[in-house]
């Protein structure tokens, strides 16, 4: 088959974890043997994807999909929405965390709305996001999907690591940059004092003027860098954080400080769709400035102690997140599509 893959913008897969998804979904589809093309809004968009002659148009992005409402009629192919997650209840938490106006947010259900009625199947990145959305908008063509997937691969042992913390993600997405804000002004300050050896290395994209406020010691904003670079920080750090307090879908930076083999420290919104079970086994779920950086002190004074957690989570990212697994699941969504 040929797929159509229609984006906003250029993919690239160390902008955001969006682009990965859709990396990932490509890279899918090659090993199932189908043939895919991504195609980018435009004026030439329809002219683009009539010649390609694909057999089913997957359009990224609710906001994307508004602007392709006529693709099912237009080009009589299964039509699939990869909705990311549920913007509008992300905008939402947003709103009400910062005390603003629901009024985006509202827009933004209306634009989803239409997309979800346009498309065959409206893909989610979690059981719990497909079921809200189509309890929300009364509708059935709802599914849900892992949306990245991990390969094998070595990484170091904590005693070889330095006890420094990562932070994964670019200002431009509001739930990073007013996580990350939190964290530095709440809980980096007592931390720092009290572990003065430990940096914070915060990788993505960072505009100067969304930095957080203050001076904070031994934060190192990396800026974006190489895939080897981010590897790097990575395997010689010990812990991950995901401190959001509002957001949506599978965070791929809490997914990926797992299958580093980082000991992981995430609020509620930093593991959704992960297992509540898994709590304190595979990594730690932390809620509040007590808590979360009562967490980070105790594996910063004693690592060893907690390492089985890193191995742990590692085990979980490597069996639910195979490739094996993606692909499976990718191919029952193309055949609930009519593929």
């Amino acid at each position: 088959m040929r797929i159509a893959l229609v984006e906003e913008r250029l993919v690239d897969p160390f902008r955001d974890a969006g682009a990965r998804a859709i990396i990932d979904l490509q890279d899918s589809l090659t090993r199932l043997g189908h043939k895919s093309k991504i195609f980018y809004q435009g004026k030439h968009l329809r002219k683009q994807i009539h010649r390609y002659r694909a057999s089913a148009i997957l359009v990224s992005r609710p906001f994307v999909m508004a602007g392709c409402n006529d693709f099912k009629q237009l080009f009589r192919v299964p039509i699939i929405f990869w909705a990311q997650d549920f913007h509008s209840r992300r905008q939402s938490l947003g709103e009400k965390l910062g005390g603003a106006s629901a009024h985006s947010s509202f827009l933004t259900s209306l634009v989803e709305k239409s997309a979800l009625i346009a498309a065959d199947v409206s893909v989610f990145p979690t059981f719990e996001e497909a079921e809200a959305v189509s309890k929300r908008f009364s509708l059935a063509n709802t599914t849900s999907h892992p949306y990245f997937s991990f390969t094998d691969g070595e990484h170091p042992k904590l005693l070889e690591r330095k006890r420094d913390i990562v932070f994964i993600g670019s200002s431009d997405h509001m739930p990073n940059r007013e996580g990350l804000t939190w964290f530095l002004n709440s809980c980096w300050p007592s931390l720092h004092c009290k572990f003065s050896e430990t940096r914070v290395w915060v990788i993505g994209n960072w505009d100067n003027s969304k930095l957080p406020q203050g001076k904070h010691l031994a934060v190192e904003f990396t800026g974006q860098i190489p895939e080897d670079q981010v590897n790097s920080i990575m395997k010689s750090s010990l812990i991950g954080i995901s401190p959001l307090r509002f957001g949506a879908g599978i965070k791929r930076k809490t997914l990926q400080y797992l299958h580093s083999g980082l000991i992981t420290v995430a609020t509620d919104f930093g593991l959704e769709g992960l297992p509540n079970e898994l709590d304190n086994k595979s990594w730690y779920r932390a809620n509040g400035e007590e808590e979360f950086s009562k967490t980070l002190a105790t594996i910063l004074e004693r690592p060893n102690t907690v390492g089985r957690i890193s191995q742990a989570g590692r085990e979980y990212v490597l069996k639910d997140f195979s490739e094996d697994k993606f692909d499976r699941r990718l191919t029952e969504i193309l055949c609930q599509a009519g593929l």
